[in-house]
Parts: structure tokens; sequence; C-alpha cells
């Protein structure tokens, strides 16, 4: 059986997690906005997705046009890039924080 003061370790294991795992995501978002493959393979195309439904979430929740929403104007290269490695950063802290919470499961 647990004892109570294994759930506040565990949001303190997790909060750790997360602080040492935010240098090494804007490392690996720095690196990605100086690499032309990261740039254009990765972080552009991700961010235009992101955007484009992003826009048509919007549009869908405030009921403004009750069409499809099929031209949507792009982002610039530098919002994209920027965008992009934001969501790449992000999507490193939340995969190690996943991984740290399935071993602890298991």
């Amino acid at each position: 059986m647990v004892g109570p003061a294994a759930f506040p370790v565990a949001k303190l294991g997790f909060l750790l997690v997360k602080q040492v795992s935010k240098p090494l995501a804007k490392s690996v978002a720095a690196r990605a906005k100086k690499s032309p493959f990261f740039k254009n393979w990765v972080c552009i195309p991700v961010a235009q997705l992101f955007h484009f439904y992003e826009v048509k979430m919007k549009m869908r929740a405030l009921n403004l046009g009750t069409g499809k929403v099929t031209k949507v104007p792009k982002l610039t290269e530098a919002k994209a890039v920027e965008q992009g490695s934001e969501i790449l950063s992000e999507a490193i802290i939340i995969s190690i924080a996943s991984a740290i919470l399935v071993y602890e499961y298991n």
C-alpha cells in the first residue's frame, strides 16, 4: 500500500524532470532554427499545419463562415520557424514526462 506522501513526491519528481527537460528542449529548438534541414522539413511544415488547424478551429468556434475554411494565409518564414521550434520543444517536454509516467506506472 502506498502511503500518503507518495503523491507529493511524484509531483515533485515530475516538476524536477520538467525543469531539467526545458533547457534540453530549448537547445534542440535553437539547433532546429539554425539547421536548414530541420527548418525546411520539420519546423515550417509543422507550424503551417498547426496554424491552418488553429484558424479552422477558431472560425468554427466563433461560427464565422458556415462553409469550409479553404484559404488560410501562410505564416512568414520567421514566425513559422519560431512556432515550429516551440512546438518541437513542447513535444520533447511532453514525451519525456510521458515516458517517465509510463515507467513509473509499469
